[in-house]
This record gives C-alpha cells, sequence and structure tokens, in this order.
C-alpha cells in the first residue's frame, strides 16, 4: 500500500509540475498576444482617426469647391445680364477692331522698350 501511495504521489507531483510549467508557458503566450493586441488596437485606433480626418478634409474641399462653382456661375449671370441691359452692349463693334487693338498694343510697347533700351 505503501508503494502505491508513493507511486500515485509520484505521479501527481509529475502531474502537478507539469500542469504548472504549461500554465507558466500559456501565460507567457497569453501575455505576450494580449501586448500585440493592445498595440494592433493602438495602430488602427490611430488608422481610424486619421481616416476620419483625411475623410472630413476631403468633403470640407468638395463643399467649398461646389461653392466656388455656385459662386461662379452667380456672377457670370450677373455680369451677363449687366451687359444685356448695358447700351454699350448692343452697339456694333467694328470688324476690325480686334486688329486695331492689336496694333496700338503692338505701338504702346514698342515705344516703352524703345525708351527702355
Amino acid at each position: 500500500m505503501k508503494k502505491l501511495f508513493m507511486t500515485s504521489s509520484l505521479i501527481l507531483s509529475f502531474w502537478l509540475w507539469w500542469v504548472i510549467n504549461d500554465y507558466e508557458k500559456l501565460t507567457q503566450k497569453y501575455t505576450l498576444l494580449n501586448h500585440q493586441l493592445l498595440v494592433q488596437q493602438f495602430i488602427f485606433d490611430i488608422n481610424l482617426k486619421l481616416s476620419s480626418k483625411i475623410n472630413d478634409i476631403a468633403n470640407h474641399n468638395l463643399l467649398q469647391k461646389e461653392a466656388a462653382i455656385i459662386y461662379s456661375e452667380r456672377n457670370k449671370q450677373i455680369i451677363k445680364e449687366t451687359f444685356f441691359h448695358n447700351e454699350c452692349a448692343t452697339q456694333l463693334v467694328p470688324s476690325d477692331a480686334a486688329n486695331r487693338l492689336r496694333q496700338h498694343s503692338q505701338r504702346i510697347y514698342l515705344n516703352t522698350s524703345s525708351q527702355y533700351s
């Protein structure tokens, strides 16, 4: 009986040592994996906040662009209405007006360049 008790105690001691040793390995692995999880969550949170900020900036820029387009179209409409109702707009422009304006600007350019040369 004593041998049986000693044998069972020895087996039980070995089993207990094996369980404790395995538990320590699993605890270390759990700690390592938990640390990796925390790091990955931190990186994910930063990326999520960064993506959200970039999305907000893009939406803001899109709204500004749309507002600028609307403002530009409104200005074009005001200019068209102003010129349409203006007396000068209804007068005919001579067909050679563009050529005469170009020649006049070239004369001004030549006179100024000759004065400073």
